[in-house]
């Protein structure tokens, strides 16, 4: 996927600040142009080639640009990697969730080191350290790669995925010449084999045994262990060809899950939104990439157990349970006899309060089960379950169920599935929502819901369910349609397309509506940057003097009293553009990568 041209800007300003000027040209031409030689580059940015190559290979070291030659021909094509680009916003924010995790500052150290040399292979990196310290440093390197926060950088990923999907498409093609089919049908098989091989080559990579990133070995005593005296012990060790790099799909994979907890935080409560930390903890362990089909089976079903297990003792599930419970219990309710109604499609029919519990009855029932079979005393106080009562967990997850968002699902009493591409679109359809009555007011966000719900709806129509007046429904409308929340469909009733004789048609289309959203945030976070970098520079010498080895930590010593109050202005000012910064990148995560 190409970069848009507010993408592309953006993406050159971060360059020229990061890396510099020279960076930001030839990635600018790529941008511009699309793929290029090293020669071409050279020839549109009147860079000597010598010095166009050179910058080539430190741009290739980071993965900024994709390199990719056919078989037989002597050029090498470079096309820009956008994606990577963008990334180096995001260094920040994985440091903190390093920091998060592990709470030692050496794990944050050797993910800074390769974030700033953007590969490295394993064992150069390890003979740069002392001897004491290497061992430590190894064990450290063996965790991050489990956890996936850091990945092996293989071959593939220096090629464009679509230069990749042709060769093998190709590769097929070419064996199914000879084949009695039509070409249709050998087009169709040799997309799915292409893509079958595509799938195959990303779970090898996955598979940090098959791919040799870590080697199990055993340790220990072989007179120890042909004694009976000892056992064995398994380690595991970094293979001695793997290169190292940041893994950037499972940072998103923590920060989505973290939006996630944030949003059933807001919309149910804190003690919830700690359950479902834990629920989606289990996931994390299993789940390498946002874009991850996640199937409704076994492996990926959480059940109440592993909660209890994970759920810390200063949870307080039983107190937010009984308030919940409290809640739905209505006054001069006792035992549930109360008549309701519910809807059906053939109207309302009454049932008992009784008839309305019958749905949880599986679930109530597997609880019962899991107290039976789990909960006695010894294994009680082994996992904490003492502190927290599975019904009172249940609740949570029920909550969670229930919502309009959908943060989970019920397996039928076999334990719970969090539907994450369901449960992101609901996330999408609501930020989106909360940005349209930020931005246009409640009745425009009224209007967006009516035509999402309807489909499709005319402007008199849309007025009087809106109840809203027809002199300010058109200004409505035109905002919407300019921010592209809403598009317009004309249907006309005769062949002059008069517009008397025309059906006008307001209707909602999510991708567009959040493609336009992305350009905005793309130009708005440029806009940002552009003026970060310029109230650096504004503040150049006292920056300079703040950078000086004998300054730093004894600003308060060596600062003049305007010195200070410049400091202090300079800080807060960053400060606000940074955290206007970090909040659109947020939404930009959670509408383009999640």
């Amino acid at each position: 996927m190409s970069a848009s041209s507010h993408l592309a800007d953006f993406c050159k300003v971060v360059l020229r600040d990061v890396y510099g000027e020279l960076a930001a040209t030839i990635l600018g031409v790529l941008f511009d142009y699309g793929r290029q030689t090293a020669s071409q580059i050279a020839k549109r940015t009147k860079i000597p080639l010598v010095v166009c190559q050179r910058a080539l290979v430190s741009l290739l070291q980071n993965r900024f640009l994709l390199y990719w030659s056919d078989e037989g021909s002597r050029h090498v094509y470079y096309s820009a990697n956008w994606l990577q680009v963008y990334s180096v916003i995001w260094s920040g924010p994985i440091l903190t969730v390093v920091n998060d995790k592990y709470g030692d500052d050496m794990y944050a150290e050797v993910v800074k080191n390769v974030l700033v040399y953007g590969n490295m292979k394993a064992t150069d990196y390890f003979d740069a350290y002392p001897e004491d310290d290497s061992p430590r440093v190894k064990q450290i390197v063996v965790e991050l790669l489990s956890k996936r926060i850091l990945s092996n950088v293989t071959d593939h990923d220096f090629h464009p995925r679509e230069d990749i999907y042709n060769k093998f498409f190709n590769a097929h093609k070419l064996k199914m010449r000879t084949e009695n089919r039509s070409e249709a049908a050998k087009i169709t098989a040799a997309t799915n084999d292409a893509n079958e091989e595509l799938r195959q080559l990303q779970e090898d990579t996955d598979n940090l045994s098959k791919s040799k990133v870590l080697i199990s070995k055993e340790k220990g005593s072989a007179i120890a262990r042909q004694a009976r005296l000892g056992e064995a012990v398994i380690v595991r060790e970094v293979g001695p060809e793997v290169v190292l790099g940041v893994n950037y799909d499972k940072f998103l994979v923590v920060t989505r899950n973290q939006m996630l907890v944030d949003l059933a935080n807001d919309r149910i409560g804190p003690v919830t939104a700690q359950v479902y930390k834990v629920v989606l903890d289990i996931y994390e362990d299993k789940i390498f990439r946002c874009s991850q089909e996640i199937p409704d089976d076994d492996k990926f079903k959480v059940s109440t157990r592993e909660i209890l297990s994970r759920l810390g003792p200063e949870v307080d599930v039983s107190g937010a349970a009984s308030a919940a419970a409290a809640k739905r219990k209505k006054p001069g309710q006792s035992n549930g006899s109360a008549a309701k109604r519910r809807r059906t499609d053939s109207g309302y029919n009454t049932i008992d309060a009784e008839e309305e519990e019958d749905d949880d009855s599986d679930m109530d029932a597997a609880l019962d089960r899991y107290d039976d079979d789990n909960m006695s005393d010894d294994m009680s106080e082994a996992n904490g379950s003492k502190m927290h009562n599975p019904r009172d967990v249940d609740v949570h997850l029920k909550l969670l169920a229930n919502s309009p968002l959908k943060f989970l699902t019920s397996a039928g009493g076999q334990g719970w599935h969090v539907p994450f591409a369901e449960l992101i679109e609901n996330a999408k359809r609501t930020a989106y929502d909360e940005i349209i009555g930020q931005k246009f007011g409640k009745i425009a966000s009224r209007l967006l819901r009516l035509v999402r719900e309807k489909g499709k709806m005319d402007e008199k129509s849309l007025s009087s369910t809106a109840l809203v007046k027809d002199k300010d429904m058109q200004s409505y409308l035109s905002a919407l349609q300019m921010f592209g929340g809403l598009l317009l469909q004309e249907i006309p009733r005769s062949n002059d397309r008069a517009p008397g004789r025309t059906y006008f048609l307001w209707y909602h289309k999510p991708k567009t509506a959040y493609s336009h959203l992305l350009q905005d945030l793309y130009q708005s976070m440029r806009f940002i940057y552009v003026r970060l970098i310029a109230e650096r520079e504004k503040h150049s010498i006292l920056r300079a003097k703040l950078s000086r080895e004998d300054v730093k930590g004894q600003e308060e010593k060596y600062l003049s009293l305007s010195e200070k109050k410049e400091w202090m202005e300079m800080k807060k000012q960053e400060e606000k553009l940074l955290v206007q910064l970090v909040r659109m990148d947020s939404l930009v995560r959670l509408f383009r990568d999640y």
